[in-house]
């Protein structure tokens, strides 16, 4: 069985989101938490709610080069160890000498895990890294991350991917995992026109190509209906926002762009909600999971049962449904 790790955000909507993922979808998912700069001090302990028992991982890289301190992901680490979460520390090649010398110590604390995250130039150098900082190879879960996959590469890394992986990773990798990871969700809804759209979902796409051309399966990754910005947009940029969601499908996102809520186009948040649950709610690929929170609750708020919600009750919901896709999709 292939494991899906997907890339989130420390925020409450993904915590809402796991939180109420299926079982069966949840025992293949082991989540890693990027600490965002500006962080939730209840993130820990809500994710303790909802994960406990489970493996996640945490990388606060970023998080580090925006505070200048690794404090905080000690913290978090520490607090989700001892409050029974699975939790390991991820890295990146790239991760600032300091920040590893607070995080390192956790690899092995509450379990015998850690996360390399590289990207395809990074390969050959993963194995040095791991040794450099004395990691036992078998515990490190490699995370290879695309980043965003355009269009016009996608059938590039299809057929690359696995020379490089077999080239530096051997026919029978001796790592825990391989993880191809990548994403193709829009930053923003600036190149879209009004209304519903769709756009490929090119990391599934390449995920699914590369299984046959090897000898073994590699787990899977994305960043959900996110891209790999971390931070919000300031407060000003955010209300000239549009009102607008993401709902995944297997091979492809629906994608509703609606208005700003203020300025001469303003339209009412929960208008603009209210208008998305019943595009999505009428649309032929609805609702096709055995289960799933988010459709649930896009029905709820289509038939005018519960309140519209905000822009963070419909991240998890995006969130939500994005994971029990994957979690009924990946073999």
């Amino acid at each position: 069985m292939a494991i899906y790790r997907p890339i989130l955000r420390s925020k409450a909507g993904e915590i809402d989101a796991l939180s109420q993922l299926s079982k069966p979808s949840s025992q293949k998912v082991e989540p890693i938490f990027a600490l965002v700069p500006s962080p939730s001090q209840t993130f820990a302990a809500r994710l303790i709610d909802a994960w406990k028992g489970r493996t996640a991982f945490v990388h606060g890289g970023y998080h580090y080069e925006s505070s200048g301190s690794a404090e905080y992901s000690r913290q978090v680490l520490s607090e989700l160890g001892d409050g029974g979460v699975k939790i390991a520390p991820a890295f990146t090649i790239k991760d600032d000498p300091e920040y590893l010398r607070a995080t390192i110590p956790f690899v092995n604390a509450y379990t015998d895990r850690s996360a390399l995250i590289v990207t395809p130039n990074e390969i050959q150098d993963a194995e040095r890294w791991i040794s450099d900082h004395g990691i036992p190879k078998g515990s490190v879960d490699i995370v290879i991350d695309l980043g965003c996959v355009q269009p016009e590469h996608a059938s590039l890394l299809e057929s690359t991917i696995p020379v490089l992986l077999r080239e530096h990773m051997g026919y029978r990798p001796a790592w825990r995992s391989i993880t191809i990871s990548g994403y193709s969700s829009p930053f923003d809804m600036g190149g879209f026109p009004r209304g519903k759209s769709t756009i490929d979902r090119l990391e599934w796409r390449i995920w699914n190509a590369i299984l046959p051309r090897l000898d073994w399966t590699p787990d899977y990754s994305d960043r959900g209906p996110a891209s790999a910005q971390l931070e919000d947009p300031p407060g000003e940029a955010m209300a000239r926002a549009t009102v607008s969601v993401r709902y995944a499908l297997p091979d492809s996102w629906i994608i509703l762009k609606g208005h700003p809520t203020s300025g001469e186009s303003g339209v009412l948040m929960s208008t603009q909600y209210l208008d998305h649950a019943k595009t999505l709610s009428s649309d032929p690929d609805f609702n096709k999971l055995p289960y799933c929170w988010a459709d649930e609750q896009i029905r709820l708020i289509a038939e005018e049962e519960q309140k519209t919600g905000n822009r963070t009750t419909w991240a998890a919901i995006m969130i939500n449904r994005h994971l029990e896709l994957v979690g009924n999709t990946i073999p």
